[in-house]
C-alpha cells in the first residue's frame, strides 16, 4: 500500500469519492487511508492535493482508522504529523501520531520547484512544515468550506465514511458496509477489500456467524462468507 505511483486524474477521482470538490467517478467503497497514504507518496505531482488533504482532515479526520495507516518512509510519515497540525484538528488520535522531527537536516517539499519558487519558500516558510523538516511557502491550506463537501454530501459519496459516522469508526464498520455487495467472497478477499490481515478479519466474520448475519462455508483452504443480515442502503 502506497508506494505505487498513480495518475493525478486517478487521485483526483478517488478524492471526489470521500466528498472533496472535484470531478471524477464516484466509487462508495474507496478506502480514505489507502487514498491518503497513496496521495502522500505522490504529492509532488500536483501541489492542489496538499490543501485537500489539509481541508479533508480538518473536516473528516475524526473518520480515519489510523491504525490502517502504513507509511512506506519516515519522509511520508513526517509529512503527515506535518498536515495533522496544519488542519488545526483536536482530535487525539491523530494528534498522537504528531512525533517531534529529531534531526535538523530539512527539505524543499516540493523537490522539482524552479530556484525562484524555492526561494520564495525560504523566505516565507509555512512553520509547522518546517518543524517537521519540509520548506514550503507559508499560504493558506486550511479551506474546508471551499473544498469539502457538506458532511450529509460526504456520506452521500462515501458508504465507508457515512457508515463509520453512524456505527463507529472500526474494522467492523468497514466490514458491515461491504459483506452485503462482496457476498460469496472469501474471507482472504475480503480482507484484501479492506487492506487488513486476514486472521485479523477472521475473527470479526466468527462473531458475525455466531450473531446469524453470516453463513461462513468452509472447504479445505477455500472458504465463503455469504451475507444474511438486512440490506443496507448504499451511498449515491
Amino acid at each position: 500500500m502506497g508506494n505505487v505511483s498513480f495518475s493525478v486524474e486517478d487521485l483526483f477521482s478517488r478524492w471526489a469519492s470521500v466528498g472533496v470538490f472535484v470531478l471524477g467517478e464516484i466509487h462508495p467503497y474507496e478506502d480514505p487511508e489507502v487514498l491518503l497514504v497513496d496521495t502522500l507518496v505522490n504529492i509532488e505531482s500536483e501541489g492542489r492535493f496538499l490543501g485537500i488533504i489539509v481541508s479533508w482532515l480538518a473536516q473528516c479526520g475524526h473518520l480515519l482508522l489510523t491504525k490502517k495507516l502504513r507509511f512506506p518512509t519516515t519522509r511520508e510519515r513526517r509529512l503527515f504529523a506535518a498536515i495533522i497540525e496544519e488542519s488545526r484538528t483536536k482530535e487525539r488520535k491523530l494528534l498522537r501520531m504528531v512525533q517531534k522531527h529529531r534531526t535538523r537536516d530539512v527539505e524543499y517539499l516540493y523537490r522539482n520547484d524552479l530556484d525562484v519558487l524555492r526561494r520564495v519558500a525560504k523566505t516565507d516558510p509555512n512553520p509547522r512544515f518546517l518543524k517537521h523538516g519540509f520548506i514550503l511557502k507559508d499560504f493558506a491550506l486550511l479551506r474546508p468550506e471551499k473544498i469539502i463537501l457538506p458532511p450529509t454530501g460526504v456520506y452521500e459519496r462515501s458508504a465507508i465514511l457515512r457508515n463509520r459516522a453512524l456505527y463507529g469508526v472500526s474494522l467492523r464498520s468497514d466490514l458491515l458496509t461491504i459483506l452485503p455487495e462482496a457476498s460469496g467472497q472469501s474471507v482472504r478477499q475480503l480482507a484484501h477489500r479492506l487492506h487488513v490481515a486476514p486472521p485479523t478479519l477472521s475473527r470479526i466474520v466468527a462473531d458475525y456467524e455466531r450473531s446469524g448475519l453470516v453463513e461462513w462455508t468452509r472447504k479445505g483452504p477455500v472458504s465463503s462468507v455469504r451475507w444474511c443480515g438486512p440490506t443496507l442502503s448504499k451511498a449515491a
